[in-house]
């Protein structure tokens, strides 16, 4: 299966979560984002770290477009802030977010 095939939503998956997006540039808006937990992530700049573990965010850049370092996404009772973007192709964007 192909990336984009993972981002269609189906009842036994579980990769996909709806989340509402509370960007403060744009305002509100409702989307599919995938979680991506425990992940290795590589340092963003020239830290004394040679990696952390954490969570990621895929969505469609058509849904979110680029989000800012502070935004967040909301779902079932957790909020999760956008740290930095990890990779975005215009197609997809990934994040790098912490979870509340």
């Amino acid at each position: 299966m192909g990336f984009f095939e993972d981002f269609q939503p189906t009842a036994t998956d579980g990769l996909l979560e709806f989340f509402t997006v509370l960007a403060v540039y744009s305002g509100t808006v409702s989307c599919y984002v995938k979680i991506n937990r425990n992940v290795v992530l590589q340092p963003s700049d020239y830290d004394a770290r040679v990696v952390e573990v954490g969570t990621t965010l895929e969505a469609l850049f058509a849904d979110v477009g680029t989000p800012s370092k502070g935004d967040t996404f909301v779902a079932e009772g957790s909020t999760f802030t956008v740290k930095r973007i990890e990779a975005n192709d215009e197609i997809f964007i990934k994040m790098v977010v912490t979870e509340a």
